[in-house]
C-alpha cells in the first residue's frame, strides 16, 4: 500500500516565518553565503575542501544564463541562515527553449534550525524560489538530491523521479581496440568556438530536450573553471567539427576515475565516437585512472552504443529528480527525450 504524501495545495505553507527574511540575492550577499555554506557542508566531513569566493563568482556571476539564487537572512544577527539556489541553463526542445535550472547548494545552518516548525525554513524559503522563477518562465528544475534532499522534495516541493541514475563504465585494463587504423584523428584544444554551436545546431534535432551547448556556455562550464581542468578532444578540422568529448580525473559516486564530462556526436557517425572513446581510454591512462566512466540517458542511442564498445553498466546513488508538473516537459516526457551528461550536474 503506497503512503500518503504531502502535496503544497493540502497545506498551508507561509511565505514567511518571524524572524527570518526571505528574499532575493542581493549583491555582497555572498559572503554571508560562503561562511554558511562551508560551516554547513564542513559538518562530519574531514575531506571537505572550503569553496572560495573566485568559485562562488565563476559558478553564479559567471554563469551567461544568469543566477537564480534566494537567501533567509537571520533578522536579529544578519546571519544567511539559509540558501536556496539554482544553476539555470538555456533548455532546447524540438518545440520550444526556456530555462531549466539545476538546484544546487541549497541548506538550512542548523544554528537557525531550533523552534522552527514544520514545514521549515527549507521548504518555505524552497517555495518562494519556485514560486517566483517558476511563474517568471522556467521550464523545469531538476536535480540528482541526497537522500535527504530527496525526501523533504518529494513531500513538499513537487520532486519526482524521472528514472534513477546509472553509469557506463569501461576498464581501463581492458585491451580491446576502440577503432582500426583508419579511424578518424582527435586532437586537443584549449577552449570552444563557434564550430562548437554549430555541431550543437546540427545535432540539436536527434536530442529531444537538452541543454544549449554554444561556445558561451561551454566556455564557462570547462575553459573557465577555476577549480577543475578538463581536456577536450576533438574530430574535425578548422572549418567544422565532426564530433566532441570533454574529459577530466575526478570523482563522482565515491569513485576517483577518469570522467567522461561531456560528449556530443551525431547519431551515424559511429567512427568519430569510437575514436573520441579511444582518445578518452588514453587521456585515462595517462592520469593513472582504473576505470572510463559516464553518465548518458539509458533511452538515448549512445547508452547502448556504449556498451558495444566495451562499457558496463552499474548503479549509482542518484536519483534524477525534476520538479513542476508542466506540459509538455512533465517527467513522462523527459524520461523518454532529455539528452544530458555530467556536464548537466554540478559534480563533475
Amino acid at each position: 500500500m503506497s503512503l500518503p504524501r504531502y502535496r503544497l495545495e493540502q497545506l498551508e505553507v507561509p511565505t514567511s516565518l518571524p524572524g527570518f527574511t526571505i528574499r532575493r540575492y542581493q549583491p555582497g550577499d555572498e559572503h554571508g553565503i560562503l561562511e554558511a555554506f562551508n560551516h554547513v557542508f564542513a559538518v562530519g566531513n574531514p575531506s571537505f575542501v572550503p569553496r572560495t569566493l573566485e568559485h562562488w563568482r565563476w559558478q553564479f556571476d559567471g554563469n551567461p544564463a544568469g543566477k537564480q539564487i534566494y537567501v533567509a537572512i537571520h533578522d536579529e544577527t544578519g546571519a544567511v541562515a539559509g540558501h536556496y539556489s539554482g544553476l539555470p541553463r538555456l533548455m532546447r526542445s524540438r518545440d520550444r527553449s526556456g530555462i531549466a535550472a539545476e538546484s544546487v547548494d541549497s541548506f538550512v545552518d542548523s544554528r537557525f534550525r531550533a523552534g522552527l516548525r514544520r514545514p521549515g525554513l527549507f521548504v518555505v524559503m524552497a517555495l518562494r524560489w519556485f514560486h517566483d522563477f517558476g511563474d517568471s518562465g522556467n521550464l523545469f528544475a531538476y536535480g540528482l538530491p541526497i537522500a535527504t534532499a530527496a525526501r523533504i522534495g518529494s513531500a513538499f516541493l513537487t520532486y519526482q523521479t524521472v528514472h534513477h541514475q546509472l553509469a557506463l563504465e569501461r576498464s581501463l585494463e581492458d585491451a580491446r581496440p576502440l577503432g582500426g587504423p583508419a579511424a578518424p584523428f582527435v586532437s586537443e584544444v584549449s577552449s570552444f568556438d563557434d564550430r562548437f554551436g554549430d555541431l550543437w545546431e546540427r545535432t540539436a534535432p536527434e536530442l529531444g530536450v537538452a541543454s544549449v551547448r554554444g561556445a558561451q556556455y561551454l566556455n564557462w562550464r570547462f575553459r573557465d573553471h577555476p577549480t577543475w581542468r578538463y581536456r577536450i578532444g576533438v574530430v574535425g578540422d578548422d572549418r567544422d567539427l565532426r564530433a566532441y568529448a570533454v574529459v577530466r580525473r575526478g570523482w563522482f559516486d565515491d569513485r576517483d576515475e577518469e570522467l567522461i564530462v561531456d560528449f556530443l556526436c551525431p547519431k551515424d557517425d559511429v567512427d568519430a565516437a569510437r575514436s573520441l572513446l579511444r582518445w578518452a581510454v588514453e587521456r585515462g591512462r595517462e592520469e593513472g585512472a582504473r576505470k572510463l566512466t559516464a553518465i548518458l540517458p539509458p533511452t538515448s542511442r549512445w547508452f547502448a552504443a556504449f556498451q558495444r564498445f566495451g562499457f558496463l553498466v552499474r548503479g549509482t546513488k542518484y536519483d534524477w529528480s525534476v520538479a513542476w508538473e508542466k506540459r509538455p516537459l512533465d517527467p513522462y516526457t523527459l524520461r523518454r527525450e532529455w539528452w544530458y551528461t555530467l556536464a548537466d550536474t554540478d559534480l563533475a
